[in-house]
């Protein structure tokens, strides 16, 4: 089994990024290559559709928005800490 929790947001999702080899595609290619037939795959990713709803919530302060917003695009802290891609 692989588990990836708060991973694939991690990889671009374009053809044409310098990143090209670790886009959604070449990671789940590369996973598949990894699994044993019949393996399970577990992935965790921030639901976009929620942080998005929460982050127009006009009752967030601007703290708790912040916070929401850093759930959405990683929290920058160095240069791997970037969200590439959104799920719901």
């Amino acid at each position: 089994a692989i588990y990836a929790s708060h991973v694939l947001e991690h990889s671009p999702y374009g053809q044409h990024s310098s990143l090209v080899e670790h886009n959604i595609a070449a990671v789940l290619r590369d996973w598949h290559r990894v699994l044993r037939p019949g393996g399970l795959l577990l992935v965790a990713v921030p639901d976009l559709q929620v942080l998005a709803s929460l982050y127009v919530n006009n009752s967030l302060t601007w703290e708790q928005r912040f916070f929401v917003m850093r759930a959405m695009f990683g929290g920058q802290a160095d240069p791997h800490d970037f969200h590439y891609t959104g799920f719901d």
